[in-house]
């Protein structure tokens, strides 16, 4: 059965079942898998089954939806890919999801070493494989920009409201000053 394992944040290690198409992810209650994090959207993303597997959708949410590390609108899932919910690492696993034709294992020639270095030839997809043999989900990291991206919004924010403010005060100031209230 495929499933969602979350990777960090307070519900980390929490594994959710995809047992309907479509299945709803997001935020708030309605959904079949609620998350808990801010930078995950009310309504953030959906998985449905298709002939093909799994198909991974993002609803329009605010923070993206990254599957390793490429922000996607839409795409197919396969066993072991990392997906980021605005900054919420979650991994897609299980018996019945697919495996990604270009993962099958490279010869042992270009295999990690016994030390863990990963030769220059080997693909990210080799590497996903070796690393999900050993037990291990891949990784997701968050987004470079997305705390600035944050940060720059809350500062836009902040002017805006100290604009309104202003021209509630001023509009208020000026009523008075017409009128003669005070």
């Amino acid at each position: 059965m495929p499933y969602l394992v979350v990777m960090d944040g307070p519900q980390k290690g929490r594994r959710f079942a995809i047992t309907e198409s479509p299945i709803r992810i997001g935020r708030v209650t309605g959904n079949q898998i609620v998350l808990d994090s801010a930078s995950v959207s009310s309504n953030h993303a959906e998985i449905t089954k298709n002939a093909e597997g799994f198909l991974l959708r993002d609803l329009g949410s605010t923070n993206g939806t990254r599957v390793n590390g490429q922000r996607v609108t839409e795409l197919q899932l396969y066993r072991d890919d990392a997906i980021l919910l605005g900054d919420l690492p979650v991994s897609f696993g299980g018996d019945d999801a697919p495996v990604r034709r270009d993962a099958i294992p490279q010869p042992a020639a270009s295999k990690p070493s016994a030390t863990g270095e990963i030769p220059a030839t080997v693909s990210r997809a080799s590497v996903v494989v070796a690393s999900s043999a050993s037990g291990k989900h891949a990784s997701a990291s968050v987004p470079r920009d997305f705390k600035r991206r944050r940060d720059a919004r809350l500062l836009w924010v902040s002017i805006i409201l100290l604009l309104l403010v202003g021209v509630a005060f001023a509009s208020w100031k000026f009523y008075h000053a017409l009128f003669g209230h005070g």
